[in-house]
């Protein structure tokens, strides 16, 4: 949502401010690294984990088919 924001206040247009929102989406790599720490240092469960990490493995998957549409 932020960088579809970001995207309509510097001046694009809807398609592809919601394109930029859609690619930025697929950030996995930090949410993943982000988790383990969660989980290393005793924030987060496991359960937590699992599901964090399962939501990142879903968005990075996800975000290639959105930007396909948006802009296929």
């Amino acid at each position: 949502m932020g960088a579809f924001t970001g995207g309509v206040l510097s001046n694009l247009n809807l398609k592809d401010a919601a394109a930029v929102g859609i690619g930025l989406n697929a950030r996995g790599l930090m949410g993943l690294m982000m988790s383990g720490i969660g989980l290393k240092s005793g924030l987060i469960d496991m359960n937590v984990y699992a599901m964090l990490v399962t939501m990142c493995i879903i968005s990075t998957f996800i975000a290639p088919l959105g930007l396909k549409k948006m802009l296929g």
